[in-house]
């Protein structure tokens, strides 16, 4: 019995002895595990599915050459070959999406690829840093080219704003798949009205210069292009948290279905934030919900979606007072002297300017916030016609409600067109302290299609047509008196409404010619009716109706030199109108404004290896009656803009990305500029003998906020997959508060540093958990990056400078939890 026993034994070693595991882990494009896919070696018994987390293994293969199949019903098969000997081997697949990938048969109107001759940065989700701190977008995207960020709060949270080579968030179009944000009136973008909006975006593709043909306003400056239409294939589950500097804090839950019955899909989130800001009283309360649903076939989608958000904001859009920033005790005095009754008109008041540091706010009041809610629908339908042609529709409706309330002291009664009001003595009352709020009610909707062809696999072509109409109610009400009336006087003081209908249509053709050149060729036609109708907030009655028809040509070239190496070359054209405010915010000289155009040149070279990818070229800029800043701020914040009749932005902007080693990664990106305006005139009040308008002539003049030199470098190390840790520097030039080129109206040069860092580990309780880290002004620098100016005279020459400090060194901390 023992004989034979060691017998069997012997036979059976001989027989393992020849075989070997063949184990791994499937994984779709986005590092989502893949259950229920099943690998095969082709002619053979041998096969394995994977479990919920993707894993396979296959024993007893026996020595020889093998065809690997790998198939999931979602996804491409793939295929591979493996020799066998006696060893175990490991091997991990990655399956393309075959039936359920979206953005195959998705089309964004003014999406740009590498073969369009115009300028671009392009980030997908991994590449979003920082996007879990709970900052706005503008924060996410400041080391970019030729960007600026701009934080009332001074931490990134709350009211924020970008701009691109100079030109402002209003000249920036941002749209969400294709569908307009800016807002219709204002042009402007309110990025607090979508808080954590990040955590929902799949990539962002920032344009500079004019780029392809939009929906909504023309781009003048850029174009922020948001995509958050990605599906996932398995049910998911992420919540993550951080918190940070200013009592600062983040929450966010994101979940998903995943693909049920291989077709259906929800998923969602909801996120909270909440800050202290770095300016005194400067809170926000913000939340958001994002909310997807559809279905997914081979050749077409069809997706539901809502961005929903909900803010408060304690309002710091007055600024600090430049010697409250950088000048002596003996400044401040002078300053306080000069506004003595205007500006600070109250005990308060003055006590608050003296006791405080450069973290001052103006407002006192414990109710001076902003609330807003805002409600972005949209449906969208895609599908394949035929392999050559494919087809896109979606329709849109925002809603947006809100008010912000101002506390106002001793103000006059008739300015709100209350006459006759009386105290419970009888008395008359002419004046009091009041809180009021001023509120925007608005509609915006409309629809959208494109359609798209190939001719052949060398040209294509694509066409579009977009409508949209604003509805927008203006209106302000008083909800709080300090003193006693017989009458109420809580009645609309003012009620306007303002209505926006917006049609424009494109077409494109994209085409090579041979291997060596491309070309590009771009039309838009673009219609606006615009009116302002109704008692303004300064209780001017308005009747402003204006039409306006633009043609926006686009035309471009790109030479492929070598497999690497390419030149491109564009030449654009864009119009934009003039916005609300530039009609109801002037009086007199500029009340009228007329709409802009711009011709816009491109000329790059770029170059991709397989260490290094550069961008190098030059711009030019070419304006007629461009509305610049003059530098300073309506009431509400929203800086004021005049007509000038030429001007340009001329320069020349570099990015490039170097792989050092396996370990380290080098970005950075420079941008040198010369931004002017011909001939400028400045127009200043004298108030000394009444009221007279002076205007001095100053020839060429540089152009307000815009710095004559920006740069971004950040140094990556990453020791493997599950650790990172990252170095990034920005210096920004002066800038200049107006357009007159004075020195003593300008905005210092600063140069700041941050540090991030992240882990990431994969314990059996989930997925995956990551723990970040974000330190920023590492250094600790005192500086600002926006600010405003007016001048006047009585008796003598006054001019008054206000500034939005930032943050001293802060961080952030938080986790991220995957199911």
């Amino acid at each position: 019995m023992r004989n034979l026993l060691i017998y069997f034994c012997f036979l059976y070693s001989c027989l393992v002895s020849g075989q070997s595991t063949l184990e791994g882990k499937i994984t779709n494009g986005g590092g989502e595990a893949l259950e229920f896919a099943v690998v095969f070696l082709e002619g053979s018994q041998w096969a394995a599915s994977t479990d919920q987390y993707g894993n396979y293994q296959i024993s007893g293969i026996t020595p020889g050459v093998y065809r690997i199949k790998v198939t999931h019903t979602a996804y491409q098969s793939v295929f591979d070959t493996l020799t066998f000997s006696d060893q175990n081997m490991v091997k991990h697949f990655i399956m393309p999406v075959f039936m359920y990938e979206l953005m195959s048969i998705q089309i964004i109107a003014n999406k740009l690829n590498q073969n369009n001759p115009f300028r671009y940065t392009l980030l997908d989700k991994d590449k979003i840093p920082n996007k879990n701190t709970g900052v706005d977008i503008p924060a996410l995207l400041q080391n970019t080219p030729s960007l600026l960020v701009t934080s009332d709060a001074g931490n990134g949270i709350g009211y924020s704003s970008l701009s691109i080579r100079g030109s402002d968030q209003t000249r920036i179009n941002v749209n969400i798949n294709g569908v307009p944000v800016n807002d219709a009136e204002s042009q402007n973008v309110f990025w607090v009205n979508m808080p954590d909006l990040s955590s929902s975006t799949q990539s962002v593709q920032i344009q500079r210069g004019i780029g392809a043909s939009t929906n909504g306003p023309g781009a003048f400056g850029g174009s922020v292009l948001l995509d958050t239409k990605t599906i996932h294939q398995n049910p998911f589950l992420t919540l993550a948290g951080s918190l940070g500097s200013f009592m600062s804090s983040k929450g966010n839950l994101v979940l998903g279905t995943g693909l049920m019955n291989d077709r259906y899909y929800v998923e969602g989130r909801y996120s909270h934030i909440l800050s202290d800001g770095f300016i005194d009283r400067a809170k926000s309360k913000l939340s958001g919900i994002y909310l997807a649903a559809g279905s997914v076939t081979q050749k077409s989608s069809l997706r539901f979606q809502i961005i929903s958000g909900k803010e408060i904001t304690y309002q710091a859009w007055n600024g600090v007072p430049e010697s409250k920033v950088f000048g002596t005790q003996n400044d401040l005095q002078q300053h306080y002297n000069r506004n003595l009754g205007t500006l600070y008109k109250s005990q308060l008041d003055s006590s608050n300017l003296f006791s405080s540091d450069r973290r001052y706010n103006y407002y006192t009041y414990e109710n001076q916030v902003d609330n807003y809610r805002q409600t972005q629908s949209q449906v969208s339908y895609n599908r394949e016609l035929n392999k050559n042609l494919s087809f896109q529709a979606t329709g849109f409706y925002t809603f947006g409600s809100g008010y912000f309330e101002q506390f106002r002291f001793d103000d006059t009664l008739e300015d709100y067109g209350f006459t006759g009001v009386t105290d419970t003595s009888g008395n008359e009352v002419l004046s009091g302290n009041l809180a009021r709020r001023r509120w925007l009610r608005n509609h915006f909707y409309g629809i959208l299609a494109d359609v798209k062809g190939e001719i052949n696999q060398d040209h294509q072509w694509q066409a579009g047509i977009f409508a949209s109409n604003y509805d927008g109610n203006h209106f302000g009400e008083i909800v709080k008196t300090w003193f006693e009336t017989n009458s109420p006087i809580w009645n609309k003081y003012y009620n306007s409404k303002g209505q926006k209908k917006d049609v424009s249509g494109y077409a494109r053709y994209t085409g090579k010619m041979g291997n060596v050149f491309s070309l590009y060729g771009d039309v838009q036609l673009r219609k606006v009716d615009y009116s302002i109708q109704g008692l303004l907030d300064d209780r001017r009655i308005a009747d402003i109706q204006k039409k306006y028809l633009f043609f926006n040509p686009k035309a471009g070239m790109t030479i492929q030199v070598s497999k690497q190496n390419n030149i491109m070359f564009s030449w654009a054209v864009a119009n934009r109108e003039p916005a609300r405010s530039d009609f109801t915010d002037h009086i007199g000289l500029n009340s009228d404004p007329k709409p802009e155009r711009m011709y816009n040149y491109e000329l790059a070279f770029r170059h991709k290896g397989k260490s290094a990818n550069i961008q190098t070229g030059l711009y030019f800029m070419d304006y007629r009656n461009q509305l610049v800043l003059n530098g300073n701020l309506n009431d509400v914040g929203a800086p004021l803009r005049i007509n000038v009749p030429k001007s340009y932005r001329l320069g020349w902007e570099s990015e490039a990305e170097y792989h050092l080693h396996k370990h380290w990664t080098v970005l950075g990106n420079l941008t040198l500029s010369q931004n002017r305006i011909l001939n400028f005139e400045e127009v200043i009040y004298d108030y000394t003998n009444g009221f007279e308008v002076l205007v001095h002539p100053l020839g060429n003049t540089p152009i307000s906020y815009s710095p004559a030199v920006m740069g971004s470098l950040e140094i990556l190390y990453s020791l493997n997959k599950e650790m990172s840790i990252a170095w990034t520097g920005k210096y920004v030039s002066k800038q200049y508060l107006d357009n007159t080129g004075k020195s003593d109206r300008t905005i210092p040069a600063f140069h700041v540093h941050s540090l991030r860092a992240s882990y990431v580990l994969k314990p059996k309780f989930c997925k995956e958990l990551t723990f970040h880290l974000l330190i920023q002004n590492l250094f600790n620098r005192i500086y600002v990056n926006s600010g405003y100016t007016y001048s006047y005279i009585f008796g003598q020459p006054v001019r008054e400078n206000f500034y939005f400090p930032q943050a001293g060194i802060h961080g952030f901390g938080g986790f991220e939890v995957k199911f």
